[in-house]
């Protein structure tokens, strides 16, 4: 399957190459001054990774589910070779994820299930180098390599938080009860969470891939995986936990 799709890929670079009259990689110097302005929409998955299962003791069973994040930035990209540019970007952003924790203790006939929901706000901004190869007349491929910084805003947490357990006499009782915390916190600011504040500063790995049409149409893929350790530890409890994005890009090149 893997050289299907490697044999796949090199035969459209071969036929784009054949039918362009550049060069695929063109080591020319841009014309004009070389910077390029742009604007672009962002949609994609917004995600963590985290350690919750080895950390906390008693979890029977633990989902995350990632949720939608959308936003908008323009991008300023100086041009050293027609092949080769130098990029940053910055974005406003909107993040979402949720995760689900069955919790149970051996010998209690109890059970505790967390049912949280993420909602952020934060600031990107990547910085990269950017390949450029021509696949076709007006037609380039760039691939971006570098590092964001993410600067959280704002946002909330909420968490349903059930009980269930059986009383003297047999019944099962449950119980629900509704909670809301800030996303981001720093160690001594007094508020509460649930498991763990989220620190404000971020940094990471930023990898993308994208075609630019006619010179002013674009459209790519981003990944994003943090290096840096989100989570800000409690006396008890110390977790990991990393930004994992995966987002889509459309935009115009002015």
């Amino acid at each position: 399957m893997k050289r299907y799709l490697i044999g796949t890929v090199l035969t459209a670079i071969s036929f784009s190459m054949a039918a362009s009259d550049s060069p695929l990689l063109d080591t020319s110097r841009p014309g004009g001054f070389g910077i390029e302005t742009g604007l672009h929409y962002t949609i994609g998955a917004t995600s963590v990774l985290q350690n919750y299962s080895d950390k906390i003791g008693g979890i029977a069973a633990m989902d995350v589910a990632p949720g939608v994040g959308t936003g908008m930035g323009a991008s300023v990209e100086f041009v050293i070779r027609e092949y080769l540019a130098i990029g940053t970007q910055f974005d406003l952003m909107l993040g979402n994820h949720r995760y689900a924790i069955a919790m149970s203790a051996p010998g209690i006939d109890r059970q505790t299930t967390l049912m949280v929901r993420n909602h952020y706000y934060w600031a990107d901004i990547p910085i990269y180098g950017s390949l450029r190869l021509n696949l076709a007349d007006r037609t380039k491929l760039h691939l971006d390599l570098g590092i964001y910084f993410g600067i959280g805003l704002g946002g909330h947490q909420k968490a349903s938080i059930y009980n269930a357990y059986k009383n003297s006499i047999g019944q099962m009782i449950v119980s629900v009860s509704d909670e809301k915390w800030d996303y981001y916190g720093s160690v001594d600011d007094g508020k509460m969470a649930l498991l763990n504040k989220v620190s404000r500063v971020d940094i990471g790995l930023h990898a993308g891939m994208g075609l630019v049409i006619r010179e002013h149409y674009s459209v790519g893929a981003v990944l994003h995986v943090g290096c840096r350790n989100l989570a800000i530890p409690t006396p008890v409890f110390e977790p990991a936990y990393r930004t994992l994005q995966t987002l889509f890009k459309v935009g115009y090149i002015f």
